[in-house]
């Protein structure tokens, strides 16, 4: 969603109206008040969805359930923004960040919804995943992670594939296709070093 200075009171309430009686997540909230922000529209939004939480017109049945989601420091950031945020965000939850194994899950998961097959032993990927995505990179990115692994297996599979073509030009095509919705040992584990070298600090 995009907003511009002078129509963000209104887009902010056609939002809101259409939750009403319901929920509204806003994930990544603290994204309405960026540090260097230059530009009021994220301060108007926060006071139009204020203006909703309490109020004459505001009832517990036509006003939506808030959710603000985030990373913990950036949210205390965000509260701490608006006098009424921090009055009005009576309920906070901390979740616990994903384990090793629950990120691997996650991967298999996001692989097979596209009709890839994994062929790797839990106890060989959470090993290497645990060796190149130290405690911070995985709190800091999460899902994230699963997600970077099953762009960086894909790009490994077609580069597996076209060797093999190259190699055999006779190979029969159903081995081909089979191969392509193939995440062999060695697509995962250069998955895992190519991402670690993407976001991992140097």
């Amino acid at each position: 969603m995009f907003f511009f200075v002078g129509e963000t009171a209104e887009r902010t309430t056609k939002v809101i109206n259409t939750a009403r009686g319901c929920t509204l997540l806003i994930d990544e909230a603290y994204q309405l008040v960026p540090i260097d922000a230059s530009r009021d529209f994220g301060r108007e939004a926060i006071e139009t969805i204020m203006g909703t939480v309490e109020g004459s017109n505001t009832t517990e049945d036509n006003r939506p359930a808030y959710i603000f989601a985030g990373y913990p420091e950036e949210m205390d950031r965000f509260l701490e923004t608006n006098s009424g945020l921090l009055r009005r965000v009576t309920n906070n939850f901390m979740f616990a960040n994903y384990t090793i194994e629950e990120l691997f899950s996650i991967f298999v998961k996001m692989a097979k919804e596209i009709k890839f097959k994994v062929n790797i032993s839990l106890d060989c990927a959470t090993s290497e995943m645990a060796a190149c995505f130290p405690t911070p990179v995985c709190a800091r990115y999460n899902a994230g992670i699963a997600r970077e692994l099953l762009a960086a297996c894909k790009s490994s599979v077609n580069k597996r594939l076209v060797d093999e073509i190259c190699r055999s030009s006779a190979a029969p095509l159903a081995s081909l296709s089979n191969s392509a919705m193939l995440i062999k040992e060695v697509d995962f584990l250069g998955a895992c070093r190519a991402v670690q070298s993407k976001i991992c600090p140097k």
